[in-house]
């Protein structure tokens, strides 16, 4: 089985890469020419994750 999109990573407003996971690893993964060739693509294997969190932004609701 092939790699399983988790999350798009943003930063003001703009889409700059993705996570992605599989059985062996989470890798992130860009093409912004911004971001240097070398961190383009980082694989995290999983045996060297020790815990994992996540923390969720919102942007406010004109609502509230």
């Amino acid at each position: 089985m092939g790699k399983t999109f988790v999350c798009s990573l943003c930063r003001n407003g703009i889409i700059g890469g993705g996570l992605y996971i599989d059985e062996q690893s989470i890798t992130y993964s860009t093409q912004k020419l911004t971001v240097s060739p070398l961190y383009r693509s980082l694989v995290l294997p999983m045996k060297e994750i020790k815990e994992i969190s996540c923390l969720l932004y919102t942007s406010p609701s004109p609502r509230d």
